[in-house]
């Protein structure tokens, strides 16, 4: 899996770029909103799917220490480095309610 894939996929401004980019886009597009009443950044579901896979698999692993780490490699990648960890674990839990 390349972590390009799963990182966050930040839109300096995507509304005014797509302006039709409704909920529905996004998630019919394999991502996720970054907020659930913003649709300006997002998640690839592949993203929350590697989370919840790295939970099971490695039980006692933190949110934040993922967080930390797509982070460091955003960085290494040259890509924006933000993620919101209340954000991350909110639509997280969203997500696994929906999917």
């Amino acid at each position: 899996m390349d972590m390009r894939d799963v990182t966050p996929f930040p839109f300096s401004n995507c509304n005014s770029i797509i302006p039709s980019w409704s909920l529905n886009d996004v998630v019919q597009a394999g991502f996720w909103p970054g907020s659930p009443t913003d649709t300006s950044y997002v998640f690839d579901q592949q993203l929350f799917r590697l989370w919840d896979s790295i939970q099971k698999r490695m039980p006692g692993t933190s949110e934040s220490s993922f967080i930390r780490a797509l982070e460091d490699v955003s960085v290494m990648k040259g890509r924006v480095c933000w993620l919101s960890l209340f954000n991350f674990v909110l639509m997280f839990l969203h997500f696994c309610t929906v999917v």
